[in-house]
């Protein structure tokens, strides 16, 4: 599930009304999800402001427990294709090329 908005905002009294509007909706989007499988942590952030941090569903410990904005969620594999793109975006600008060798970045690498 994904929650996607772009807002303009004029003045500091409109940003707080939006602001107040986002949490509304994210806070209704993890409602939906809590109905479903979903379980974690969100946290939206606007311009460096957190807006919201909700905690859904159960860890999955033995003990069964709550979720709390403080749980430690395992992501396991899931940075890997982030990790792949950005190292794609890294390539494409030269930063460094996909040939180079690994020793040239880790000295601590051997060459062989």
């Amino acid at each position: 599930m994904l929650l996607a908005t772009s807002v303009l905002v004029a003045s500091p009294q409109q940003e707080e009304s939006v602001n107040s509007v986002l949490k509304e909706r994210i806070a209704a989007v993890v409602s939906a999800g809590n109905r479903s499988d979903f379980s974690g942590v969100v946290l939206a952030e606007f311009r460096g402001q957190v807006l919201a941090t909700i905690a859904v569903g159960r860890r999955g410990d033995a003990g069964d427990n709550p979720n709390t904005t403080e749980s430690l969620i395992e992501i396991a594999s899931a940075t890997k294709p982030l990790t792949a793109i950005a190292r794609m975006a890294l390539a494409e600008q030269g930063k460094p090329s996909l040939d180079d060798p690994i020793h040239k970045r880790l000295p601590n690498v051997p060459e062989d």
